[in-house]
């Protein structure tokens, strides 16, 4: 009888740690990754690469943040130029080296 509910008990902190292992696992990236970059955040990384590459800009305003998995993030993107003209894209930016930046752009 001891046997028998020693085996049960031992399965059933097994299943536990198991059970606590995959939601731990499957909920965190989401979590830790939506968290570590805001729309704010976001638009002033446009700001500035628009900035670097001589575009007139007013104002930038991310609408949408989506993420793709925890080091990459799509982003609708709404700017107006000084020139009066109001431009509508998206943008990637990907997680190196603990920094977010725009895809494709070492600068």
């Amino acid at each position: 009888m001891i046997k028998k509910a020693r085996k049960m008990l031992t399965w059933a902190g097994l299943m536990l740690v198991m059970g606590f292992l995959l939601a731990g696992c499957g909920a965190t990236p989401p979590a830790t990754a939506s968290g570590d970059l805001t729309p704010k955040q976001a638009a002033e990384l446009v700001y500035h690469d628009l900035v670097f590459h001589d575009v007139g800009v007013e104002k930038v305003t991310v609408t949408q943040c989506l993420f793709e998995d925890i080091n990459t993030a799509v982003v609708d993107v709404t700017y107006s130029t000084n020139d009066g003209k109001n431009i509508s894209q998206k943008a990637t930016l990907i997680k190196l080296n603990g920094q977010w930046q725009i895809d494709g752009h070492d600068h």
